[in-house]
């Protein structure tokens, strides 16, 4: 047990609930329904599972392309039907004409509402707003959430198929290296200051998972968000300046 947590620094208490879950399905038969997960948590818990014969895990999030879905841990001899997954689509009204609502502005009004963030999956927004949710809780919500801000909303069912196309902002950076300090700094035009007191503060993420420390060292394709100030995924050009600075992109999620 020790070894395992060995491997999951920071993750401790996701893991041990996960590894019990694993051991109640293979004792009682019944399967496992997580809430909604981040890329890391789905990572983590498929490296737990691995290829053992005895279990079915499968991943959904409702939406073709979600980031955050929710995984059925089930006995192997029980092959898992869509409706265990028990997730709705909600479309958001709302006077689109005068009013122009963001994804942040909807996960802001959820969040104040009290709502917890791992019961709801991904917002997804085009010329309509929807969000993914646990299928037990949209009576509650469509109760509760009735306005965003000082807009009036309203929320229903959709039964809408959407496939989700993340769309990115391109800028190139001369970095000195892949500190964590120096790319928040460089990327969100931050003083080395304020990246280093937000990383401090456990207000960035890599891959989904906090780093406090400034000289973590980030690699090709990691994403790194900061909160209030968005997403963007690091791409190595590999490629230097004549002052030896690496030449990267930044491709700020929209």
């Amino acid at each position: 047990m020790e070894n395992i947590f060995e491997h999951f620094k920071g993750e401790e208490t996701f893991v041990k609930k996960m590894l019990e879950e694993k051991k109640r399905v293979l004792d009682t038969g019944m399967a496992y329904l997580s809430p909604f997960l981040d890329p890391r948590k789905q990572a983590i818990l498929s490296s737990l599972i691995g290829k053992d014969p005895d279990f079915i895990l499968s991943f959904d999030g409702l939406i073709e392309g979600a980031e955050a879905k929710r995984a059925l841990l089930s006995p192997y001899y029980l092959l898992p039907e869509p409706s265990q997954f028990q997730m709705v689509l909600v479309k958001v009204i709302y006077p689109k004409k005068y009013v122009s609502l963001s994804h942040r502005d909807i996960l802001g009004a959820l969040m104040h509402a009290g709502i917890k963030r791992d019961i709801i999956g991904d917002i997804f927004v085009d010329e309509d707003i929807y969000f993914v949710c646990d299928a037990k809780m949209f009576d509650y919500l469509s109760m509760t959430l009735t306005q965003v801000g000082r807009t009036k909303i309203s929320l229903v069912l959709s039964d809408r198929q959407i496939k989700k196309v993340q769309e990115y902002r391109v800028e190139t950076f001369f970095i000195p290296s892949f500190r964590l300090d120096v790319i928040v700094s460089s990327f969100y035009r931050l003083s080395r200051k304020k990246a280093a007191d937000a990383i401090r503060a456990g207000f960035v993420k890599v891959n989904h998972k906090v780093v406090v420390e400034s000289h973590f060292l980030c690699n090709n394709k990691d994403t790194i968000s900061v909160r209030g100030f968005g997403r963007v995924q690091i791409v190595d050009t590999f490629r230097k300046t004549k002052q030896h600075n690496e030449v990267v992109e930044g491709y700020f999620y929209k």
